[in-house]
């Protein structure tokens, strides 16, 4: 098998040295069946793409070699065709490559390299995003296929501040922090945005948002986005199904605290949290004298609406099998249960150090959190906020304890059958006082 390395010019040159250096490592046989193309231009990883598969269809691999923008450009370059990609992370983010890699030693160059031969290929979904001008003209330039997540509101902000910060200053530090120091940012001067959604949801129902106003809304493929963060932390690239996470339009302490937990898909179940499980959906400006402002895969789009489905198996893509994701028969069962803890299936997956960290992180910093909003409110008398009580009903509050917007009394929160939690399409976990899931 020939392997096509298209490789992002733009890259840091460090990511790019080290690139060389794992193709040196390899034997002489595998270096000779690898041709390395350069992007030259903007869009010209997608030009490079179309002109292979044209020539050599199924009979070549292409290599992406760079960020999820590189990754973007390819995917919407061989969606539909027979020629299969593989993905060697180069980028800032490198969030797709996550779900399709979830261990970090396989995303190293010299392993992938070396385990080029010994790759498996398993087609996966793509999400189609359609934009479209007030008129409901079609926006061709802001519509496109996508591979990881889609997403409006404060996150979109986040992501267009972090990438000034690294086009300005591209050090090592703002590589791996631009994604947080903008999200607080962001937090610290804007929380919501007015829009209204409507899904087609698992089981073809029709689901229509009732509130007006929300912080952030992900359309997802995959699990994570913005260097790291994990919106869709059960969604899966191949079980032709769209998650779709909601969060509420949240004063400043309740968006701090989501943050954090949002960072390492620990927001799941939260109150102002809101999750499902569809095929498609439209999503649409309220204010008709502006426009919404999104992303997908870290590239930009603007309209008044746009429109979304999933595509099964529209794409080929290469992963090793004893690391591999994709197509496990047990994961459904995973997927939804794995929220309880005491599961099985949730300890396989949460018995690593990493993962251990991870939740030490959480658990300080949700503590710390609780305690700046316990010190806000009994410090101010005068400070004033929104919360969710119950199925969304907003309220007041002057000096109720910071642990009243966390943990709801169960007696005093309404219950919607459609929010429950044995629901089959939309995932809503409440929290009783105890902190347990019900």
């Amino acid at each position: 098998m020939r392997y096509i390395f298209i490789i992002n010019n733009l890259s840091n040159v460090k990511f790019l040295q080290r690139l060389d250096d794992a193709i040196a490592s390899v034997d002489n046989e595998l270096r000779l069946r690898i041709e390395m193309r350069y992007t030259e231009y903007p869009g010209h990883a997608k030009d490079i793409a179309v002109e292979v598969s044209e020539k050599f269809g199924s009979s070549i691999v292409v290599v992406v070699c760079g960020g999820d923008g590189t990754v973007h450009e390819v995917v919407n370059a061989l969606a539909f065709r027979n020629t299969p990609m593989i993905v060697l992370p180069l980028g800032t983010g490198n969030d797709f490559v996550r779900s399709v890699f979830p261990f970090k030693e396989v995303r190293d160059l010299k392993y992938m390299l070396s385990n080029l031969d010994n790759l498996s290929y398993y087609p996966i979904d793509l999400i189609r995003v359609d934009s479209y001008d007030l008129l409901g003209s079609h926006l061709s330039n802001w519509s496109s296929y996508v591979d990881n997540i889609a997403s409006i509101g404060l996150d979109t902000v986040v992501q267009a501040r972090a990438k000034a910060m690294v086009r300005a200053n591209n050090n090592w530090f703002n590589n791996k922090t631009a994604y947080l120091q903008s999200a607080i940012h962001a937090v610290l001067h804007r929380s919501s945005f007015k829009l209204d959604y409507k899904l087609e949801l698992e089981n073809g129902e029709v689901f229509e948002s009732t509130d007006s106003e929300y912080t952030l809304i992900c359309v997802c493929n995959g699990q994570y986005y913005g260097n790291g963060f994990r919106p869709a932390p059960y969604a899966f690239i191949d079980d032709g199904i769209i998650d779709v996470c909601v969060v509420d339009k949240v004063n400043f302490f309740r968006a701090a605290y989501l943050l954090f937990l949002y960072k390492f898909g620990k927001h799941i179940g939260k109150n102002g949290v809101h999750t499902y499980r569809c095929t498609s959906g439209t999503i649409t400006c309220h204010d008709r004298a502006t426009q919404l402002i999104g992303n997908f895969d870290g590239e930009d789009f603007f309209g008044n609406r746009i429109r979304f489905e999933v595509f099964q198996s529209a794409i080929n893509i290469g992963v090793i099998d004893k690391y591999n994701p994709l197509s496990a028969q047990e994961r459904s069962e995973v997927k939804f249960s794995s929220i309880d803890d005491s599961t099985e299936e949730s300890k396989k997956l949460n018995n690593t150090s990493e993962m251990k960290n991870i939740d030490d992180s959480i658990e300080v910093m949700t503590s710390l959190t609780e305690s700046l909003q316990v010190d806000w409110v009994e410090d101010d008398t005068e400070a004033e906020g929104d919360f969710e009580a119950g199925d969304g009903a907003e309220a007041d509050f002057d000096t109720k304890s910071a642990s009243d917007e966390i943990n709801h009394d169960s007696s005093g929160a309404e219950t919607d059958e459609k929010n429950t939690a044995d629901s089959p399409v939309k995932l809503e976990i409440n929290e009783d006082n105890d902190g347990s899931n019900i």
